[in-house]
């Protein structure tokens, strides 16, 4: 299963049998079996036929409408599954102190992990006293996280760990775009522009796989409920963000697929996003980063796809106290 990106602006999706056809300009430029997707994203004047919607909710499979900037307008969604007793476990949970410090511990500490594991993959190849001393930080953050005896102290544990990890971050970026400190809605460069973007995708993509397992994707245990946030696709999120988008985000200007050509101002947010041939390329190699980049996996027969569909078993299986929480977490080889 994978994700179907659509760039071209003016395009529109239809449907022939049970395939999903992408035309414009009244030709037909792209089609493809719906068994093989499980989500659909729509970036800037994308449209769609009825029968294409009615075709994906039919195939469960999630759409999402996202701006050029990448912030996501809406989703289209198949109906939530039936178990409802999974929902009210999830809801019981929020009243159980233990279970909720366990499970913001582990998720902090799974985050604050891969981001050293990140910065120690490139001091690896690109030794310097100033990077060892942000993962000497980052290291020490993660003492204090096994002792956090509350979540609000874990939010300040984690706070400081992402100031420090961010001036790691930017002695990574080796090209000329450089990194100065993380700014968001709107980014003020291009790489923070790429860093938005793909946290939006991977939590769209969290979202969904929420929803299509009957889990409440706005009931979180780090990230408490708050009205509009879908806080337990937040939780999840945490743990990806170094290994898949902050190390893809590397990957694209460390080895220049994306350049300051690749970026264009945008008057009406002040920020900074991509070009729509800037959009093409990052989706094109980011399904390929998707399905292909395994390094540092703990079972290098599963992908970036098969490792957050596990996650969110393994988050099932938690909130139905079948066993703990175990995070994603990036191995150093």
């Amino acid at each position: 299963m994978s994700m179907l990106y659509i760039t071209d602006q003016g395009a529109i999706i239809t449907k022939t049998g049970e395939r999903l056809v992408v035309k414009k300009a009244r030709k037909e430029i792209f089609e493809i079996e719906c068994f093989k997707l499980d989500t659909v994203l729509l970036c800037g004047n994308v449209q769609f036929t009825t029968q294409a919607a009615r075709q994906m909710l039919k195939h469960g499979i999630e759409m999402a409408l996202l701006t050029l900037d990448g912030e996501i307008i809406g989703q289209l969604t198949p109906p939530m599954p039936k178990n409802v007793l999974l929902r009210i476990g999830q809801m019981e949970a929020l009243s159980d102190e233990k279970f909720l410090l366990s499970m913001a511990r582990s998720i902090v500490a799974a985050k604050v992990l891969n981001c050293s594991t990140v910065l120690r993959e490139y001091h690896r190849n690109y030794p310097g006293d100033d990077l060892k001393r942000v993962i000497g930080a980052l290291k020490a953050a993660q003492r204090e996280i096994a002792k956090a005896e509350t979540i609000d102290g874990l939010f300040g544990i984690e706070g400081n760990a992402a100031r420090i990890y961010w001036k790691g971050f930017s002695l990574v970026c080796l090209s000329d775009l450089k990194f100065d400190k993380r700014t968001r809605r709107p980014p003020k460069d291009p790489v923070n522009s790429l860093l938005s973007l793909g946290y939006t995708i991977v939590f769209n993509r969290i979202q969904g796989l929420l929803d299509g397992v009957g889990l409440d994707p706005y009931v979180g245990f780090f990230h408490k409920p708050k009205y509009g946030r879908p806080s337990l696709a937040a939780d999840i999120l945490e743990e990806f963000r170094g290994p898949l988008v902050d190390r893809f985000t590397l990957f694209l200007i460390n080895k220049r697929v994306l350049t300051s050509s690749s970026f264009e101002p945008h008057e009406e947010s002040g920020g900074i996003r991509l070009t729509r041939d800037g959009m093409k390329t990052y989706f094109e190699y980011f399904e390929k980063y998707m399905d292909k980049n395994r390094a540092g996996f703990d079972d290098p027969e599963m992908d970036f796809n098969a490792i957050i569909i596990r996650q969110v078993g393994r988050m099932v299986k938690a909130i139905k106290r079948i066993e703990a929480y175990e995070p994603f977490r990036l191995l150093f080889r």
